[in-house]
């Protein structure tokens, strides 16, 4: 599920929760609905404390538990941690500049003018960098090294990991560089949208000054959900076995109905074609066949369709979607709808 429902929430939302009807559902990113070990796991789930919760996050991410902040989702923590970067000292004249580069999840944007940063594109020097790793829509993934020498030497750096687990990669949380900050959630691989809960894990040195912080605009997590997610990562491996087994064979469906395409990093196929698509009209054709993808427009690039690969019935899905794509391209007016 995409962060948020109804005419409040983002466009991108809005389109994914007021279609949630169609037959083939090709807009979900995460797994609800399509995992069966998750809700057995939430039926009953243990009385947990939330330094329980960040003690095995920390573990996870192979940091000390004093590093792990809980929030209400990965938005929040985005939201949490580009406000105090905003914040932190003594105020500058000019807005600060935030780096986020197109195609990108639009709430990264959002946050960015809801918070009075300055946004900018491929700018090393921004004062902040925010990105989702691996990227949504593309599934393309940046290394640590990438993104040290794509930063200038003042640069903080706001990693969204929301699809990291989707493979083995490990978080950027490990790799001990003082200017990265790390977010994370269960709406995606573990497909538990409904207990609201994420994670923030600030540097090292910033801890103590982000805990004050923290302290101050963040809301406890219900106990419910502090027990609900333990549940769930005492059951981890199961969780990701599942998650990921679903994953590889509905890319495999991909690479034998679309040849050479490639597995990328994410829950999603950016469809590109061969030279671009017309990603909006593509995506309304889509839907007066029952058919829900996501124009690229929404994501800042409106050359492609993002297509996700995270139900069950995801191979019926693309054949559905590829037959209004060939008869979309192919048809008489083609060539006026580019």
């Amino acid at each position: 599920m995409e962060q948020v429902a109804g005419s409040r929430g983002f466009p991108l939302g809005h389109w994914v929760e007021s279609h949630t009807s169609v037959r083939h559902n090709l807009a979900l990113s995460g797994m609800r609905g399509a995992l069966r070990s998750v809700p057995r796991l939430l039926q009953d789930p243990p009385a947990a404390e939330p330094e329980e919760l960040r003690s095995a996050l920390a573990h996870m991410h192979h940091v000390d538990a004093d590093q792990v902040f809980l929030t209400h989702g990965g938005h929040e923590a985005n939201f949490l941690a580009l406000t105090f970067l905003l914040t932190m000292g003594t105020p500058a004249l000019q807005p600060r500049t935030v780096r986020v580069d197109l195609p990108e999840y639009p709430p990264l944007l959002d946050i960015v003018r809801a918070t009075g940063g300055r946004w900018v594109q491929n700018n090393p020097e921004a004062d902040i960098w925010l990105l989702s790793n691996p990227n949504n829509p593309t599934g393309r993934s940046r290394s640590v090294h990438d993104l040290a020498a794509g930063r200038g030497s003042h640069t903080s750096v706001i990693v969204d990991e929301a699809f990291r687990e989707f493979t083995g990669a490990r978080s950027f949380a490990e790799a001990g560089v003082d200017r990265f900050w790390v977010t994370g959630t269960f709406t995606k691989v573990y497909g538990a949208d409904e207990i609201r809960v994420g994670w923030l894990i600030p540097p090292p040195h910033a801890t103590e000054a982000y805990g004050r912080f923290h302290a101050v605009a963040a809301d406890r997590i219900a106990p419910h959900s502090v027990g609900s997610a333990m549940a769930i990562l005492s059951s981890r491996t199961t969780v990701l076995r599942e998650a990921r087994g679903i994953l590889t064979r509905n890319f495999r469906a991909l690479e034998k109905l679309v040849p050479g395409t490639a597995r990328t990093a994410g829950s999603f196929w950016f469809d590109q074609g061969l030279n671009g698509l017309p990603a909006d009209r593509l995506q309304a054709a889509a839907l007066r066949r029952s058919i829900l993808v996501c124009s690229g427009e929404f994501f800042g690039d409106p050359t492609g369709v993002r297509v996700c690969l995270t139900r069950r019935t995801f191979p019926q899905d693309l054949e559905q979607y590829l037959a209004v794509r060939e008869h979309f391209l192919s048809g008489p007016s083609s060539a006026n709808r580019r």
